[in-house]
């Protein structure tokens, strides 16, 4: 896949940011992916490249999201990864929730969103989890 950056129409023809899914952060976490990480096996390219693609779209209507609402500049491919001293345009931050069956790809989606995000000038993610032990030695694994 092409690293695309910058802008492009979508829809109505107004410009919407197109995330960079070339960064180092993104190619050194699906390298590590298809090489297999923790006790978990090595990932088929098929796969990590449908995961990449759909990761994107969620990505763009993230830096979407994030331009209408908080910021226009701070992050995407051309942001400076600073925060303004201005307040957010509109009260309240986008949220999401990730849910799905057990073995569905949460917590790959998971650690590729937060791979493409980092790659985009995003400098925190922050992961919320249950007190499952399973669930959170799971996590701790992979990343």
């Amino acid at each position: 896949m092409s690293g695309l950056i910058g802008t492009a129409k979508v829809g109505s023809g107004k410009p919407t940011l197109v995330p960079r899914i070339d960064g180092t952060v993104l190619l050194d976490t699906l390298g590590a992916l298809a090489a297999g990480i923790g006790k978990s096996p090595p990932m088929s390219v098929t796969t990590l490249e449908r995961v990449k693609e759909q990761v994107t779209t969620l990505m763009t209507s993230i830096l979407r999201h994030y331009e209408a609402n908080v910021a226009p500049g701070e992050v995407g491919p051309n942001g400076t990864g600073l925060a303004t001293g201005q307040a957010p345009f509109k009260e309240g931050c986008p949220t999401g929730l990730l849910y799905g069956r057990v073995q569905s790809g949460k917590t790959l989606a998971m650690i590729t969103t937060a791979a493409m995000a980092i790659d985009n000038g995003f400098k925190v993610v922050v992961v919320l989890t249950s007190d499952n032990v399973s669930l959170v030695k799971q996590t701790a694994d992979w990343a």
